[in-house]
């Protein structure tokens, strides 16, 4: 391009800069290939519009070798509208890119949390299947941005179809969790008053996550709910459920409870019902038929869950109680494939009573 040796006799800045995007967008829209390393070295100006315009480029040259270098751009709050316009271009095709990211434990949560929005924007059921894949992430966060896209995808795209049986499986799922995540932090409470001090503050993190989890899992029922009814009145009835006022929190149920179809209000409505009156009572756990479980049987059941944050909770409770008797557990998170919990595991029993060192 003879555009590009002429660059190097430019002297005024504003004319470089205007033949750096002349030049960068010839390439993207002419998809010239072999031209696409001079894409990687304008990437490098110094001119945020320079990089830019290479993002824009990037995704109008449809050349897939771009995209995880897109995704990386994601990120910066600076790049991240732009990166986000570049790599909806590539349609379809980018889906099985995020698919492949979200596979792997080496991409931080910020940036998945990111993807979703990707698709939202992709008319192709390929986008309802990646979605939905990610409503089953093992973090909260990513599955809570899954739902919420999943609905902007419904309004986007009508005639796209959302499957009213995954629905339906992942709130009978979601409501699993929610009664499994009440009987823990019941448990927890109870507890509490039976800890030394240097273990108190590490229960209590505990219970405020367990809660914080609760709220979340509530929230994602209803995002599911808004798939499978109109999201207008589920958005209401759910602002009426966490309303203060009760006569508004009983009118929330009721009209619930009169549009939700036999089978799903025979499971909903006694978790909503416990949502409403002080979730972690005696009464809500009766009322659910719920087992109290041994602090053994909680930490068990936590520690072979898919939370990363509450295993990690539940170790700092283990540690910090100073007894032996948890050594076994943390010993099994050893070989966990997560670094985190490793460490955390490994850290833990140098800290425990019994064999010198805690390593085993």
């Amino acid at each position: 391009m003879d555009k590009i040796h002429y660059l190097g006799l430019l002297k005024d800045a504003e004319t470089r800069q205007l033949y750096k995007i002349m030049i960068i967008r010839s390439i993207g829209h002419g998809r010239i290939r072999q031209h696409f390393p001079l894409l990687d070295r304008f990437l490098q100006d110094e001119e945020l519009q320079i990089r830019l315009e290479v993002l824009l480029a990037m995704g109008d040259s449809e050349e897939t070798a771009f995209i995880p270098v897109l995704t990386g751009y994601l990120l910066a709050k600076e790049t991240r509208h732009t990166a986000k316009q570049a790599l909806i271009q590539f349609g379809p095709a980018l889906l099985p890119h995020l698919e492949a990211i979200a596979s792997h434990n080496i991409y931080p949560t910020e940036l998945l949390r990111l993807l979703p929005s990707l698709a939202e924007n992709i008319h192709s059921p390929l986008s309802v299947n990646y979605l939905f894949s990610m409503v089953r992430h093992t973090d909260v966060s990513v599955r809570l941005a899954a739902l919420q896209s999943l609905h902007s995808l419904k309004r986007n795209f009508p005639d796209l179809h959302v499957s009213e049986k995954e629905t339906i499986r992942l709130i009978i799922q979601e409501t699993n969790l929610y009664k499994d995540t009440l009987g823990h932090l019941y448990s927890q409470k109870q507890l509490k008053d039976q800890d030394k001090r240097s273990a108190q503050e590490a229960r209590q993190a505990l219970t405020s996550l367990l809660e914080r989890r609760l709220d979340g899992t509530l929230e994602r029922i209803f995002h599911l709910l808004g798939l499978r009814y109109s999201p207008g009145q589920i958005n209401t009835v759910y602002e009426g459920i966490k309303a203060e006022n009760p006569d508004v929190r009983f009118n929330a149920i009721e009209f619930l409870d009169n549009i939700l179809e036999p089978d799903l209000k025979k499971i909903l409505i006694p978790i909503i019902e416990s949502a409403v009156i002080d979730p972690a009572s005696a009464t809500a756990i009766n009322q659910l038929n719920l087992t109290v479980l041994t602090e053994a049987e909680c930490f068990d059941q936590l520690l072979n869950g898919r939370d990363e944050k509450v295993k990690l909770a539940v170790m700092h409770v283990m540690i910090e109680s100073g007894d032996a008797i948890h050594r076994s557990r943390l010993a099994s998170l050893l070989h966990s494939p997560n670094s985190r919990i490793k460490k955390a595991a490994q850290e833990g029993l140098d800290l425990l009573p019994g064999r010198e060192g805690g390593r085993l």
